[in-house]
């Protein structure tokens, strides 16, 4: 959104890195965070979570399960 943008000192066209948290839990699943991913702007070394209301993407998304 352009408050995202403003918050990372960014314009539409600033060249963002994006960042999915991933994690191992106790059984050893291996999940990622693709609904608040973490933007970066590496010119101002500014970076925030992105939360979107309108995401359909999941917080916790299985990558590997356990015991694979």
């Amino acid at each position: 959104t352009l408050g995202d943008l403003q918050r990372l000192d960014a314009t539409a066209s600033t060249p963002l890195l994006w960042v999915a948290l991933v994690a191992v839990e106790p059984d050893g699943t291996v999940v990622a965070n693709l609904r608040a991913p973490i933007a970066i702007n590496p010119d101002r070394m500014i970076g925030r979570q992105i939360l979107p209301n309108d995401s359909t993407y999941p917080i916790r998304h299985v990558l590997m399960p356990a015991d694979s």
